[in-house]
C-alpha cells in the first residue's frame, strides 16, 4: 500500500477552530433569469476538512492494521494447508513456528510484513529448512507444496479483508 505521494498538497490546520474560508461554501445557485430561485449552502465542511486532515496523520496506523489483517488471513490459509500436508505423527512444532513478523515501513514508505517459520524443532532442525523441504522436496523426499498454493488462493480474500479493515478504521476516526 503506497503512502500519499505529495502531488496534491494537503492543508493541515493546526488550530482547533474552523478556518473562516470553510465555514460556509455556496455550492449552487439556481436562477430563472429574473433572479435567484434557490440557494444551497453547505455547512460543516470545516469540521470535515479538520477530520480529514487528522485522518491523514493517522493513515500509517490504519494501513498497518490493514496489512496485519491481510497477513493473518494468508497465515491462517498456510496453516490449514500445512495441516493437510503433514502426517498424523506430527509433533506440531512446525505449525506453531509459523508466524507474522512485525510490520515495517521501508525507505520508500511501503508498509509490509512477512510470514514465515522461526525456531527449531525438538531435534534441533531449523523449522525454515523443514518447511522448504516440504514445499520444494529434496533428493530423499517428494515435494508437498503448501505455502505457494495458500498464498495464491488467499490473495483475493486477504485484499478484501484489508479493504474492510481500512473502511472500518476510517469510519471510526471520521465520526
Amino acid at each position: 500500500m503506497k503512502r500519499f505521494s505529495g502531488r496534491f498538497p494537503m492543508r493541515r490546520y493546526r488550530s482547533v477552530g474552523t478556518p473562516p474560508s470553510l465555514k460556509r461554501i455556496p455550492a449552487c445557485t439556481i436562477t430563472n433569469g429574473c433572479g435567484k430561485l434557490a440557494k444551497l449552502e453547505i455547512k460543516g465542511l470545516g469540521e470535515l476538512a479538520l477530520k480529514l486532515s487528522q485522518l491523514g496523520t493517522q493513515s500509517d496506523e490504519i494501513a498497518k492494521k490493514a496489512v496485519y489483517a491481510g497477513a493473518k488471513v494468508v497465515a491462517d490459509k498456510i496453516r490449514a494447508n500445512l495441516r493437510g500436508v503433514l502426517s498424523s505423527e506430527r509433533t506440531g512444532d512446525l505449525e506453531r513456528s509459523l508466524g507474522i513478523s512485525p510490520i515495517k515501513v521501508d525507505k520508500s514508505g511501503v508498509i509490509n510484513t512477512a510470514i514465515g517459520f522461526s525456531g527449531y524443532d525438538r531435534k534441533g532442525t531449523a523449522n525454515q529448512l523443514k518447511a522448504r523441504v516440504l514445499e520444494s522436496g529434496s533428493s530423499r523426499q517428494r515435494k508437498r507444496p503448501f505455502f505457494r498454493a495458500a498464498v495464491r488462493s488467499s490473495k483475493r480474500l486477504a485484499q478484501s479483508e484489508m479493504q474492510r479493515v481500512t473502511k472500518e478504521e476510517i469510519k471510526k476516526r471520521i465520526r
